[in-house]
């Protein structure tokens, strides 16, 4: 029984964790795109097809 009480505290603190977390990217990645490989890598293909378009 003792550990089905552990995992009613265990549990909801990794989903509240995972939350946090995905939370926190989506401020990082709208405020800050430059710090986020997920922004870099948009800046990088806008330059790209920019430099595409203009050749």
């Amino acid at each position: 029984m003792e550990e089905a009480k552990l995992d009613y505290v265990l549990v909801p603190m990794g989903i509240l964790l995972m939350a946090m977390y995905h939370c926190w990217l989506l401020f990082a990645l709208f405020k800050y795109p430059r710090t986020t490989v997920i922004g870099l890598n948009a800046e990088s293909r806008h330059q790209w097809v920019h430099a595409m378009m203009t050749i």
